[in-house]
């Protein structure tokens, strides 16, 4: 039938031979597409054929190539438009949907196939038998109708009632109202059926006990460097303010008072303890990103994270399971330099924390596969959202994304960009540190070496240490990388902060035997503490070795220059103080007690 454009408008139809690929993105992640939309945006393009209608304006359709299939690689829109079975499979909703829209405006309204169409035509041509000029609209839409209404009562939500009605009605030959009338009410109650959608989190991912546990983790993290901070610089750093202001006399005290607090119980118990978190916590966020990569794989149909109730709900929990796993190495970083600010250089615990970076980074890098497979989802969803009207498919509710509800944007606070990039960066500096410091303290004699790169590295080393000059210059830049770190662990706790505003604590139901372990995870750290500062170090430690090894306490620098002056009575020589203030400082970012003397 060719277009008569004085008398009809023109109806065009577009069938591509690539997928269509619709945003169903939540947060600020790219590669969250599927090849049809979420039903918010087809009741969109289907309001938009009622402003049409009205206007006189052309209709313009575009489809993908998977639409109208029923089974098989066979295509029948009509079949697939007219039997249930077929009408509610995602790649045919959107399109029969629209389809039916524009049959009704061609069989009530003055529209047209627009048959002179290049693309049109072919369409037609591809598409056999379909006509839309004598398509069964009412049935279609009583199908629909039919579907929701029976998801409704099976469900017990009344304030779906109305959507069911306003399909009802359009379905209706004896309605006399016109078509824009209709469907504008169906337009406002599509949205009432979709708010409605119950996002349901995934308790392994960011239930009450999980979100909980990340929250101890960051708060410890903070107050473990804290103490360490307090303990090895700043009460020597503000004394050394006030002396400006009152006696030359304070800097001698404050001197002597951050050197008992950087002996005493406090900062042993703090050092020691803040060791032992940061082995947990690496093992705790590793076990997360790991499990982040086995349960969201878009190309594997049986990972777990396909058990979900809703497409929304799936890309919403590969969503949140990205962001926890690549915003928490934040704290472990942070950590991490602590450590190395305070003299500990452990291979052990910087392997450990090498592994969730390259974890975290991995998991930026593959966002796309990192997500749930649409194929594994929909078996999911038939096998136990099923609904007989439905054609023993799920009802439509399933293809509703998450609405603009504040409560499902929290994530948006933390930019997974930034916190990829600040945790790579922060990585490297650790690791020149690290390097540094194992040449140092592994290779002694490497200084006395004529040749090589070793002992030319060494002798750097030596002569950085010895040299008050170069530790003030590098001083500035230590402390805006620990600044900048400091930082990115700010903006995960407000993300937390955030978090926890949603999280239901309350209902016991939530505490599942995942979460309450998920938080208990902490308690030795916070327990072996408070022993080491109740009981002291070396009794902590006793109990844990073999009784043919012992525990001392290495005597201070201080201790040891003040039991010489008593036994000896010789006055400390400069070059014994030069020795012994370049012995303590073991890499760039050095101790913190010794930054600034």
């Amino acid at each position: 039938m060719s277009l008569d454009s004085s008398t009809r408008y023109p109806v065009r139809i577009r069938w591509g031979e690539e997928d269509l690929l619709y945003p169903w993105t939540l947060f600020d992640l790219p590669h969250r597409s599927l090849p049809f939309p979420p039903l918010q945006q087809t009741i969109s393009e289907w309001a938009a054929l009622v402003n049409k209608s009205t206007s006189g304006q052309p209709v313009n359709l575009e489809f993908g190539p998977g639409v109208c299939e029923t089974g098989m690689g066979q295509r029948n829109c009509t079949e697939a438009c007219s039997n249930p079975a077929y009408f509610f499979r995602p790649m045919n909703f959107q399109s029969c949907l629209l389809l039916t829209g524009t049959a009704r405006l061609i069989q009530q309204e003055n529209y047209a196939l627009d048959t002179e169409d290049e693309a049109t035509a072919r369409t037609i041509e591809a598409w056999g038998d379909f006509d839309l000029s004598t398509f069964n609209v009412t049935q279609a839409l009583s199908n629909i109708a039919g579907c929701v209404s029976e998801e409704c009562n099976e469900s017990d939500r009344q304030d779906c009632v109305g959507f069911a009605g306003a399909l009802k009605a359009m379905s209706d030959p004896a309605n006399s109202n016109s078509f824009s009338e209709i469907s504008s009410s169906f337009n406002q109650q599509i949205a009432q059926y979709c708010s409605i959608t119950n996002i349901r989190t995934d308790p392994d991912i960011a239930g009450p006990g999980v979100i909980l546990s990340y929250t101890f983790q960051t708060g410890l993290a903070v107050l473990f460097c804290l103490f360490l901070k307090l303990s090895l610089t700043w009460v020597r750093k503000t004394i050394h303010l006030l002396s400006w202001f009152g006696s030359p006399n304070l800097r001698k005290r404050g001197a002597s008072l951050q050197q008992q607090l950087a002996d005493s119980t406090f900062a042993a118990a703090a050092i020691s303890s803040i060791a032992e978190f940061h082995k947990i916590q690496c093992y705790f966020i590793v076990s997360i990103q790991i499990a982040t990569l086995l349960n969201f794989n878009a190309e594997d149909p049986s990972a777990g994270g396909n058990q979900s109730g809703s497409f929304a709900e799936a890309i919403f929990n590969s969503e949140t399971s990205i962001v926890l796993s690549i915003a928490s190495i934040a704290p472990v970083i942070f950590t991490q330099f602590g450590l190395h600010r305070a003299g500990i250089h452990w291979w052990y615990t910087f392997a450990t924390m090498s592994v969730t970076v390259v974890l975290a980074i991995t998991i930026y890098a593959r966002q796309d596969l990192v997500m749930v497979s649409p194929d594994g989802l929909w078996e999911t969803l038939v096998s136990e959202r099923a609904v007989t009207s439905c054609g023993m498919n799920p009802a439509p509710i399933v293809y509703c994304g998450i609405s603009d509800d504040p409560g499902f944007t929290t994530m948006d606070a933390y930019p997974v960009y930034i916190g990829s990039l600040v945790g790579l960066v922060g990585w490297v500096v650790l690791l020149v540190d690290q390097i540094a410091c194992t040449i140092r303290t592994c290779s002694p004699s490497a200084a006395e070496k004529k040749r090589g790169i070793l002992a030319w590295t060494a002798r750097l080393l030596q002569r950085y240490q010895r040299s008050r000059a170069a530790r003030r210059l590098v001083a500035p830049f230590v402390t805006v990388a620990e600044l900048i770190l400091f930082g990115n662990v700010a903006m995960y706790a407000i993300l937390l902060a955030l978090t926890i505003r949603e999280t239901d604590f309350i209902s016991l139901s939530s505490w599942g035997f995942g979460q309450v372990i998920a938080v208990m995870v902490w308690t030795p750290t916070m327990a072996k503490y408070l022993y080491y500062i109740i009981f002291g170090i070396e009794r902590g430690f006793k109990e844990r070795i073999p009784e043919n090894y012992t525990i001392s306490r290495q005597s201070s620098l201080a201790e040891q220059l003040q039991s010489s002056s008593k036994h000896d009575h010789k006055p400390e020589s400069a070059d014994s103080r030069k020795s012994g203030e370049a012995g303590e400082v073991v890499s760039f970012l050095g101790r913190g007690q010794q930054d600034e003397r």
